[in-house]
């Protein structure tokens, strides 16, 4: 299986605070597991969380899950693609997906 690349293209103007929203798009579909790991992976020096509607969030920092909501059936669940969405800036970075 090939890796799965996260690529950000910033859909706003940068707020007041230093943050921008983005559309985030992915190489191929994923768990919710797979997409935790590629942040995690990718993007090592940033801080936030991955929020998935009406099932939990994951905070993460420098590559590492500091607390986590979601359990395996979660983790297991495909991600709704076409609907990521990003916010920071500054080495912040908040994730929200959809599982299908």
């Amino acid at each position: 299986m090939e890796q799965l690349e996260i690529t950000l293209k910033s859909i706003s103007n940068m707020g007041s605070d230093g943050t921008t929203a983005y559309e985030v798009r992915l190489n191929r579909e994923c768990t919710l597991g797979e997409f935790i790991r590629a942040v995690l992976t990718t993007y090592t020096r940033e801080w936030g969380a991955i929020r998935a509607y009406c099932k939990g969030t994951c905070e993460y920092s420098g590559g590492k899950v500091l607390k986590s909501d979601f359990d395996y059936s979660a983790l297991v669940q495909m991600v709704d693609t076409k609907t990521i969405k990003a916010s920071g800036g500054w080495g912040s970075m908040n994730y929200y997906v959809t599982l299908r």
